[in-house]
């Protein structure tokens, strides 16, 4: 049904149409007041992470509560390496597995993070996501592989 009224709506004004929910224009505009460029679908991270959008939206509450540096895509919000450490409460005797992991999760090398680093790595270490032990035992090899040669 809804398929059928996207196609009337394009036809007779012309326009492209999206998928997206309204889960996804509610998290979306969350986003806009917040200054953070979000740009994944709702469905497919519930379905990665078993984050639908009540968790998102508390998530990128929490995020913003914590990034406190604009230098993101179009000046959103990022996580710095001391924003992730308060933000996830590690102490000083946990900086080391914590720069590991940070490190891991900034997958531009960028040193620091943006809301979809943060959603995309827990999507990544999420029980819920599609990969399977041995993907699971590479990933943590890789986190704690510091010196990256192998042992």
């Amino acid at each position: 049904y809804a398929q059928g009224v996207r196609d009337v709506l394009r036809a007779a004004m012309a326009v492209p149409v999206t998928r997206h929910s309204y889960d996804d224009v509610f998290l979306a505009a969350l986003a806009e007041k917040s200054g953070i460029q979000q740009t994944f679908e709702v469905e497919v991270v519930e379905r990665l992470t078993g984050f639908g959008l009540k968790e998102l939206q508390a998530l990128m509450k929490q995020f913003r509560m914590h990034a406190t540096h604009k230098e993101g895509p179009h000046g959103s919000p990022v996580l710095e390496f001391d924003d992730f450490c308060r933000a996830l409460a590690y102490t000083e005797e946990d900086r080391h597995k914590a720069r590991q992991l940070f490190t891991f999760l900034d997958y531009n090398e960028s040193g620091c993070m943006d809301f979809l680093e943060v959603v995309s790595g827990l999507a990544l270490l999420s029980p819920e996501a599609p990969c399977d032990r041995g993907d699971r035992v590479a990933l943590a090899f890789r986190i704690y592989d510091s010196q990256g040669c192998g042992h």
